[in-house]
């Protein structure tokens, strides 16, 4: 009996755990959701800016550096240290859900690739008319975040219609609790 109430408890205690751990991922997987929002917003919501659009691409950037000086800055303003790589690596699956960003049309490859059959066009103006954006298409990596989550870099992409093409680079502080961009980097 007593060995029955010990095995009881232990697996009572590692369930306890377990679960508790799965709340903190789970927890801080939308904690990230929520930041990774508001940076995105800090682009797409100003009309002033070159990245604004109603229309975002899901499948994250792959995050490059073509300046070697510009990823050791990254590295260093974050102060990442060795999870530097491993940030840069969970990146490369990012997708953005459905809901996050619910005023904005969230744009898949398969309905790119629908259309191109359809259409029977590789003409992105055609196609971004199709899904009703017009202005463009923008691309980002997935934010990454210091510690602390008061500062992060982001890299955006903005294809508009064939006719132009914009990219960015960028370090956010978040301050009063709101996000700015603290500087641009060219690459």
């Amino acid at each position: 009996m007593i060995k029955y109430n010990l095995i009881t408890y232990v697996l009572s205690i590692i369930s306890i755990v377990l679960f508790l751990g799965c709340n903190d991922a789970k927890n801080k997987t939308e904690n990230e959701l929520l930041i990774t929002k508001a940076i995105i917003k800090k682009f797409t919501d100003n009309p002033s800016n070159d990245f604004y659009t109603n229309c975002i691409f899901q499948k994250g950037l792959p995050i490059v550096f073509n300046k070697k000086e510009n990823l050791e800055l990254v590295k260093t303003t974050l102060n990442l240290n060795d999870d530097f790589e491993t940030k840069v690596k969970n990146a490369e699956f990012f997708s953005i859900p459905d809901t996050l960003l619910p005023k904005l049309n969230i744009i898949t490859q398969k309905q790119i690739d629908s259309l191109e059959a359809i259409k029977d066009t590789k003409d992105r103006r055609t196609i971004y008319e199709e899904l009703s954006c017009s202005d463009g298409l923008l691309s980002i990596t997935k934010p990454i975040y210091n510690y602390e989550k008061t500062k992060a870099y982001i890299s955006l992409y903005f294809h508009c219609s064939g006719i132009c093409e914009k990219k960015g680079m960028f370090f956010l502080s978040f301050e009063n609790n709101l996000w700015s961009i603290e500087k641009t980097l060219i690459d």
